[in-house]
């Protein structure tokens, strides 16, 4: 876990308590002369960039600023896959995607801790999602609110530096390494600098935890530019020197970490923007017990999160992406979990860029996609991607990609008491057919969605309205409507008037709690609210695996306990996918029971029997009394049998 230093000082890892100034500004001293020219150079151009990003066209509505202006300081870590972001409101929830060649190949979400700060992919911070990627020079990581447009946010791209370990050189350290743009062309070496890192340091005699390299020399070490040459044609090597240590002190600097920072720019207040940290010897993947492997060659990411009824009723494809390194080829198959059904393999997009020349390596990404035809051949459940690669000669296998398929929408929402006229306020509950569904309701006449407001345990309707409900379950399948009109009458005593209101329910915001009501209004509801909750159906049991045989010998047995108060008892029978409801009741109907206690429910007519074909089914059951209306619905799932 990361502990806060100072306004912009953090811990960063390993090696422990070592601390990494990430977006501070350069406090060392000799910061005029040349350094201040080109910064001042150096925000001109970064003021012309942020404006041509931030500033939005008429008619636009997005945009994505790089890199993220003050007080948001992202820093990437690539050689750990870790990514810290700071300067958030506690608490704020935040996504962070990662951009390869346009395509995203990681993505997290989580919130700002109580310092502001997010990290992905270490202690105390977020995993990625589905699996950890490789950050790699050029990667951008995008951060943006949770739930914004992916042309949305705040973003950095990860700078190309790499250093070598530190050296003693015949009594003076040396740290080689490069830095480019990703044109190819030198780093300006004013946007870099080198640390070594060692806490014991300061057992030798030095300050502080580290030591530091830069071009002006007002470190501990000077960094320089080495000569273009054949050994340097691009003019990207650089070299640090610390040149003034004492044996004890080299012997500490290299036992140390060697460190390389860049960072895109910086602002007029000398703030480092958009941050990328190069440590010598770590190692990537999982950066804690729980977050998934790394991948070189994955299925990453998809453009639904499930394979949903309104997807295939609207024809609509399935996209996925990934990455995948010095491959010539990329073929995907697509598979449910019923062997019977046929395997779909497409061809990816030819994976770019093209694989480099030996021993380089070449970070690619791919699409495929499956249309709405293929999506709807394969059976409901889980639904797994596999990518095959062409590397060289061989073929190598990578990590998969699941992802859920379900094409039923739960049942309509039931009400209890159902609509209708009413002498004085109701509570009402609105009934999910389907247990892992969420509930949403209007009372203004719209139809709701998944951003209407969530069902309370009770909806206290004073007033005459109509209470519209969908239920949605964990994929987004979306039920169809229930609508239920109440007309409620005031008492016919004398001095009273009958009057209705105006549609609006007491938890129409959502928020479950009452609006102010007449008086004694709030003890009817409490009493009958205490009614509803004591007509709960218990014990509801039967065989959960039945043969056609025995269901034609002996009928549909189901038995239950009913509350005290209990009269009535209804239930319906539906045919169940995936452990839902679907379709239509087989069959509906009521009984009288003669008292509380043990009731035995048995269905014998032949004609429902017949419809009883093995498969799965669903029965529900409420208990009612003519004076407090319905309970809440019980649900017991069974199978038939051959």
């Amino acid at each position: 876990m990361s502990h806060r230093t100072s306004a912009r000082t953090r811990t960063a890892g390993k090696p422990p308590l070592v601390v990494i100034t990430t977006g501070a500004r350069d406090r060392a001293p000799g910061n005029g002369g040349r350094r201040g020219r080109c910064r001042a150079a150096r925000l001109a151009a970064l003021g012309s960039a942020v404006l041509t990003l931030a500033v939005v066209p008429s008619g636009a509505s997005a945009a994505i600023v790089e890199p993220p202006p003050m007080p948001h300081v992202f820093t990437v870590f690539p050689d750990r896959d870790f990514v810290s972001v700071e300067g958030y409101d506690p608490g704020e929830r935040l996504s962070v995607r990662v951009l390869r060649h346009g395509v995203q190949i990681g993505a997290a979400t989580g919130e700002a801790g109580e310092e502001g700060i997010f990290e992905v992919n270490h202690p105390g911070g977020a995993c990625w999602i589905g699996s950890t990627p490789d950050l790699m020079a050029g990667d951008t990581v995008v951060v943006a609110p949770a739930g914004s447009r992916d042309d949305v946010g705040e973003a950095t791209t990860t700078a190309d530096v790499h250093a070598s370990p530190a050296l003693d050189d015949a009594g003076r350290i040396v740290i080689k390494g490069t830095a480019r743009n990703a044109d190819g062309s030198p780093m300006d070496l004013a946007l870099i600098e080198q640390r070594i890192v060692n806490p014991g340091f300061r057992d030798v005699s030095l300050p502080k935890r580290d030591i530091r390299a830069v071009s002006d020399g007002s470190g501990e070490g000077t960094l320089t530019r080495d000569p273009v040459g054949p050994d340097n044609p691009d003019g990207a090597k650089w070299t640090a020197t610390y040149s003034r240590l004492t044996a004890a002190q080299r012997k500490a600097a290299v036992a140390g970490q060697t460190r390389v920072l860049a960072w895109q720019a910086t602002d007029a207040n000398g703030d480092r923007l958009g941050i990328t940290i190069h440590e010598v010897g770590e190692l990537g993947g999982p950066g804690f017990g729980g977050c998934p492997q790394g991948a070189a060659y994955a299925v990453t990411t998809s453009d639904h999160p499930a394979v949903t009824k309104a997807m295939i009723d609207a024809g609509a494809p399935l996209e996925l992406s990934g990455v995948s390194q010095d491959a010539s080829a990329v073929s995907v198959v697509l598979r449910d979990q019923d062997s019977n059904t046929p395997d779909i393999t497409h061809a990816a997009t030819t994976p770019a860029p093209a694989p480099g020349v030996a021993p380089a390596t070449v970070a690619q990404t791919w699409t495929v996609t499956f249309t709405a035809a293929e999506l709807a051949s394969l059976a409901d459940g889980t639904l797994t991607a596999r990518g095959s690669y062409d590397v060289g000669p061989g073929t190598v296998n990578g990590k998969d990609l699941t992802l859920a398929k379900d094409v039923v929408a739960p049942g309509a929402p039931d009400a209890t008491p159902g609509g209708g006229t009413y002498t004085g306020p109701q509570g009402v509950t609105l009934d999910k057919p389907d247990p892992a569904s969420v509930i949403h309701y209007t009372a203004n006449g719209t139809t709701p969605t998944a951003a209407s407001p969530v069902a309370p345990a009770q909806l206290l309707v004073s007033s005459s309205q109509v209470i519209r409900a969908v239920a949605i379950d964990g994929v987004g399948n979306v039920s169809p409507v229930g609508t239920f009109a109440y007309t409620i009458m005031a008492p016919a005593t004398g001095g009273g008037s009958a009057t209705t209101g105006s549609g609006s329910t007491a938890a129409a915001t959502g928020s479950g709690t009452a609006a102010a009501l007449a008086p004694g209004v709030a003890q009817v509801l409490s009493a009958q609210a205490r009614a509803l909750g004591t007509l709960s159906v218990g014990n509801l049991t039967l065989a959960r695996r039945i043969s056609a045989a025995r269901l034609r010998a002996r009928g549909l047995r189901v038995a239950m306990r009913l509350p005290s108060g209990a009269d009535t008892v209804r239930f319906a029978l539906y045919r169940a996918r995936n452990g839902k409801p679907t379709g239509s009741a087989l069959v509906a109907g009521s009984r009288k029971p003669s008292r509380a206690g043990t009731y035995r429910l048995t269905l014998r007519s032949p004609s429902l029997l017949r419809k009883l074909k093995p498969g799965a089914y669903v029965v529900r059951v409420k208990a009612g009394s003519a004076r407090s209306g319905q309970g809440p619905a019980a649900s017991i799932a069974f199978t038939v049998t051959r």
